[in-house]
């Protein structure tokens, strides 16, 4: 997919990815797992659960940890472009 912004809006989009990506590298791996999972593969918590030997209540735990951390990290670059 090409990104059809101007070319402001292009490097801002570029910035915001290496800065996901920077807070991805910094959750745990089995939450960086199931948050991946869950929204790029759009598995549920019971497909989850069995792909990683785990309970769905621990699938979405998991999931929800992730996602808080994510939420602080990128904290500050929502607070920039909004």
């Amino acid at each position: 997919m090409r990104f059809t912004g101007t070319a402001g809006e292009e490097a801002e989009a570029l910035e915001f990815r290496e800065r996901l990506d920077e807070a991805f590298s910094q959750l745990p791996e089995n939450q960086a797992t199931v948050v991946q999972l869950k929204l790029w593969q759009g598995m549920t918590f019971a497909e989850i659960a069995e792909a990683q030997s785990i309970s769905p209540n621990t699938a979405a735990s998991q999931y929800r940890y992730g996602l808080n951390k994510l939420r602080a990290l990128l904290r500050p670059v929502y607070d920039e472009i909004k």
